[in-house]
C-alpha cells in the first residue's frame, strides 16, 4: 500500500473486540472507556503509536488539525477520533475533538456530557458563540468536545463559510491538536470541504 500511494503507514489500529478487552465494557464508547481503564493494552499502544507518528511527521510544524473520515458510515471513525484525543490528553497535550458530522452526531453520542448539549458547532459558527459556551469537557480523559447540538435540520455549506474558517483557526490557536470527526466521504460533501 505504501508503494502504491507513496505515503507511509501511520498505524495499525486493531478491532478491540478481537483483543477480548471489552468483555466487561458495553456500548459504543467501550473502546474509549477502555483507554482510561486499561492503559497498557495492545489497543492503547496502537493509539500511542499513531500519536507518535503524527508528532514525528514534521517536528517544526506539528499536526494541529487532523481530519478523520471513512468511506461509509459505521467504520469506527468517531471512536477512533475520541480514542486518539484521549491518548493525546493522557500525554499532557491539549486537544479538542470537533463533531463535524451534522447528520449522525456520532462523536457527540459517545460522550454523555456532550450528548445533551444545547449548543454546539452549528451555533458557534452561525451565532459566533464564544468557545467557552460551546465546548464540553470529557471528564474521563481531559479532552474537549465541540458537539453537534440536537436541533432541527442540517445547515447546508456550514463548513465553506468564513465563520467556520475563523472557528477552526481559533481552535488551532487554543489547542495543541484539533481532531475533526468528519462525515463519510461517500454521499456527504462536508468531508471534502
Amino acid at each position: 500500500v505504501e508503494l502504491g500511494i507513496g505515503l507511509p503507514l501511520a498505524a495499525t489500529l486493531p478491532d478491540i473486540t478481537s483483543l477480548g478487552q471489552t468483555r466487561r465494557l458495553r456500548g459504543p464508547a467501550a473502546p474509549a472507556i477502555s483507554l482510561m481503564t486499561d492503559r497498557f493494552t495492545a489497543f492503547a499502544e496502537s493509539f500511542r503509536n499513531l500519536r507518535a507518528f503524527l508528532s514525528l511527521l514534521d517536528p517544526s510544524e506539528p499536526s494541529k488539525i487532523i481530519a478523520l473520515t471513512s468511506s461509509v458510515p459505521r467504520e469506527g471513525k468517531s471512536v477512533t477520533a475520541l480514542c486518539l484525543a484521549e491518548i493525546m490528553a493522557q500525554a499532557g497535550e491539549s486537544v479538542v475533538v470537533v463533531d463535524c458530522d451534522l447528520r449522525r452526531r456520532g462523536l457527540t453520542s459517545l460522550v454523555s456530557e456532550a450528548a445533551n448539549a444545547k449548543v454546539g458547532i452549528v451555533e458557534a459558527v452561525k451565532r459566533n458563540l464564544p468557545l467557552n459556551d460551546v465546548l464540553v469537557l470529557d471528564p474521563r480523559s481531559g479532552a474537549w468536545i465541540l458537539p453537534v447540538a440536537q436541533h432541527e435540520g442540517v445547515p447546508e455549506d456550514l463548513f465553506s463559510t468564513k465563520q467556520a474558517d475563523s472557528l477552526f483557526r481559533l481552535l488551532a490557536h487554543r489547542f495543541d491538536h484539533v481532531i475533526l470527526d468528519t462525515p463519510p466521504l461517500l454521499g456527504v460533501a462536508d468531508s471534502r470541504i
